[in-house]
């Protein structure tokens, strides 16, 4: 018999692999027609090199944006996130998040939370847009923008619905509330010694159809024919 305590544990145990799947693609370029995209001032670029499903058509988008520059952040005015939605990155006068030195906003990643839109397989994500005020000296500013038209620098970022895979992930066991156990004796009749055999079957969340058998003889008289049952 398999204490409560024990089953308790393995439930416990059980309870905190649970983890959800999570959907993940690769984007790529998109733009059905041919496009003389805006190189930047100075020159920029925003690539998706990621997206990870949320539920339905909510997606977290890995943009990597560069811009390809001898400026640094101590050049930088104000970095900010026009769409699809505002926010302010970088600013030397608006705190927070005020003089963000963590990143090196000439060449960093970026995690958005956006609605894709799904067409003929294909998932694209909305247009993404990043504005760069420079301080004085430096150029004045420059919007950095995804899309399918000469304003944009870089393509708008899709991927393909069936190539997205599922993340293998731990599955929760449910634990049986007791473990089977069956012991049998058999005896045989009129022989000059009973073949004796006992077979204990056990199930478990974490080790399930553990069968192990043991055969003994043991002499016993004729003419007898004995019976145990547990």
């Amino acid at each position: 018999m398999v204490s409560t305590k024990f089953l308790a544990s393995l439930y416990t145990t059980a309870s905190l692999m649970a983890v959800a799947d999570a959907c993940h693609a690769t984007p790529y370029d998109k733009c059905d027609q041919s496009v003389s995209f805006s190189k930047g001032c100075p020159p920029g670029t925003i690539k998706a090199i990621g997206a990870d499903q949320v539920s339905g058509s909510t997606w977290k988008v890995t943009y990597h944006v560069k811009i390809n520059t001898a400026l640094t952040n101590d050049n930088l005015h104000e970095l900010k996130l026009l769409t699809p939605y505002q926010k302010v990155l970088y600013s030397s006068h608006i705190s927070p998040p005020g003089k963000d030195n963590s990143k090196n906003w000439m060449d960093f990643t970026y995690v958005e939370q956006v609605t894709a839109t799904l067409n003929d397989g294909v998932w694209c994500a909305p247009s993404t847009q990043f504005q760069y005020d420079w301080k004085k000296g430096a150029a004045n500013s420059y919007h950095y923008r995804t899309g399918c038209d000469s304003d944009a620098v870089s393509p708008q970022q899709c991927w393909d619905a069936e190539w997205v895979t599922q993340r293998p992930t731990a599955k929760v066991q449910t634990p049986t509330t007791q473990a089977n156990t069956k012991t049998c004796v058999k005896t045989t009749k009129n022989t000059a010694q009973a073949n004796t055999k006992t077979c204990i079957k056990t199930t478990t969340p974490v080790q399930a159809n553990t069968k192990t058998c043991v055969k003994t003889t043991t002499p016993v008289q004729a003419n007898t024919k004995t019976y145990y049952l547990y």
